[in-house]
């Protein structure tokens, strides 16, 4: 029985390796820059995780924007969300003027599907792909996307809090990797793996960091909680995809993370924050009188008060 084991743990081991191996080649071979594929895949996961991080401490950080309505609530979430973008790749920034492509970031998730696909995860409980469905229509969703984030799902709930979730996520992935030679299908797979597997470790890891009054383990105790917040985070990654996709834009690994973390920001807050746990409207849903222009200002507001 131990030495099957032990065969079976080299065999998944040796799998994983290669699924990493082809991740680096994939991006390696690509004629393509390096805003459409980082250097290092797992970066994609990497900067998710920063936004997330940078955005729950300044959260909790004093801020003199007002509060005392939906939309000022909502305002103030955007401002500090577009502040923990800037923070994330202040190091390694994007081309151009920063603050100005936060804005169109911002921007593109007022105006796109992103909050539709959120109100209906968390308020309605449908899954990645269904939500998405109802966003955009079934034709428009390739089968082979579909497929991925029902497989995905499959994998959560069977392996969530398991020392198995990793190996099976990878190993899911790779064999849809094997089965395309689509560029625009190998980003897909590429960006929604690599999103979900930091998410998947960092709200394993960091839940109590937002609301210090959750206990248990987070994929087991808390597992609902967790499969909300997985689901927002890939379908933010979904959402970007599709879109560019829909008016023929070059996507690119940087926009595609931060516009996920937005995402994950509003789920966050639905689902873990304290202060929002009794409130009747969905933070998923953009109060009507917001407008992007203000969102903006509280942006820059936020960037003085914190010095950025």
């Amino acid at each position: 029985m131990k030495k099957s084991i032990l065969i079976l743990s080299v065999i998944l081991c040796a799998a994983c390796q290669k699924v990493d191996n082809m991740h680096n080649k994939n991006a390696d071979q690509r004629d393509i820059n390096e805003d459409t594929f980082p250097e290092n895949l797992s970066d994609i996961g990497y900067y998710h995780n920063e936004i997330l991080k940078n955005y729950i401490s300044i959260s909790k950080t004093p801020s003199l924007l007002s509060t005392n309505s939906e939309s000022d609530e909502f305002i103030k979430l955007m401002a500090n969300y577009g502040t923990s973008v800037c923070m994330a790749y202040k190091k390694n920034p994007p081309a151009g003027n920063i603050d100005k492509w936060v804005g169109d970031i911002i921007n593109m998730s007022l105006s796109g599907r992103q909050y539709s696909i959120l109100n209906n995860i968390l308020n309605y409980d449908m899954s990645i792909s269904s939500a998405v469905n109802n966003a955009y229509g079934k034709d428009v969703v390739p089968a082979i996307f579909k497929n991925y984030l029902d497989e995905i799902a499959s994998v959560v709930e069977q392996y969530a809090d398991t020392y198995s979730f990793d190996n099976q996520l990878k190993l899911l992935h790779l064999r849809y990797l094997r089965n395309t030679t689509d560029n625009t299908e190998r980003q897909f797979f590429n960006y929604v793996y690599y999103v979900a597997s930091g998410s998947y470790e960092y709200w394993d890891t960091q839940h109590s960091t937002w609301n210090p009054h959750l206990s248990g383990r987070f994929w087991k105790d808390l597992y609902s909680s967790g499969r909300y917040l997985l689901d927002s985070d890939i379908s933010g990654t979904v959402d970007y995809i599709l879109s560019s996709k829909i008016v023929g834009a070059v996507m690119t690994w940087k926009i595609c993370v931060a516009y996920a973390a937005a995402s994950s920001v509003v789920a966050g807050v639905e689902v873990l924050l304290e202060d929002f746990r009794n409130n009747t409207k969905s933070a998923a849903v953009v109060p009507d009188n917001v407008t992007f222009d203000e969102i903006y200002d509280a942006y820059m507001i936020r960037k003085q008060e914190l010095g950025i």
